[in-house]
């Protein structure tokens, strides 16, 4: 089989990966490592699709041999690197996990979703500072997309700076307003800063958001109730 022809299966297993046919892909995937032989990145792709379709069915302990045989093939791929680096994460495996996201963005600098995750891995681990420049290179990266904003909000927040994280969460819904996480969040940095009318508005879209919170419905009350005892504004 040529190289050509082998990348046209790979391209195949990935359609019904996409598509949630698991058993497709997985047996397309079969067909190029047995006709890949040397061929090393058709090998890494064929194990990487394997890999996710054990993943897509939470069979994380059979995904993982199958994304180490992906990188351990083509550890040039940052993408492989991340899927593997996610598995881990899903394993508690947090110090592994940084170190596939560490060499995903080694790899490739400008890999976005590396980046989040790098950001992902170093908050877990309690390593804020490196956490916030992680999520700071995502947000450059990917500018439209709130989710860096809001993650280096809740950095801010969790390290004694809630005007700043004021500031990113509202930056974060300016670009996309029905986040009921992000205004959650945003409530409470505003009842921190003695804020309840503040904090009522944004716990109020959030719970029509999602009305079935009870920890927003919770916040809501209590900054009703503080807003009605007469402390904050």
């Amino acid at each position: 089989m040529t190289a050509v022809e082998l990348r046209e299966m790979l391209d195949a297993a990935r359609e019904s990966l996409r598509e949630q046919d698991f058993a497709r892909a997985f047996a397309l995937a079969d067909d190029v490592l047995a006709a890949a032989g040397d061929d090393r990145p058709a090998r890494a792709g064929a194990h990487h699709v394997r890999g996710l379709c054990h993943a897509a069915r939470r069979d994380i302990d059979s995904a993982l041999p199958e994304l180490r045989m992906a990188v351990e093939a083509d550890g040039a791929a940052a993408a492989y690197r991340v899927t593997l680096g996610d598995a881990l994460m899903r394993k508690g495996d947090i110090a592994g996990a940084l170190g596939e996201f560490s060499a995903a963005c080694d790899a490739e600098p400008g890999h976005a979703l590396a980046n989040l995750q790098l950001g992902n891995a170093h908050a877990r681990l309690g390593q804020f500072d490196r956490a916030e420049e992680a999520y700071l290179r995502y947000s450059e990266l990917r500018p439209g997309d709130p989710q860096g904003k809001s993650n280096i909000g809740n950095i801010t927040a969790m390290t004694g700076r809630p005007e700043a994280a004021v500031a990113l969460y509202e930056a974060a819904l300016s670009l996309e307003p029905d986040m009921a996480g992000i205004l959650s969040n945003l409530g409470n940095v505003l009842m921190q800063l003695g804020r309840p009318a503040e904090a009522i508005e944004r716990y109020r879209k959030a719970l029509k958001l999602e009305p079935g919170n009870a920890a927003i419905r919770r916040n809501l009350s209590l900054a009703e109730k503080m807003l009605k005892e007469g402390r904050g504004a």
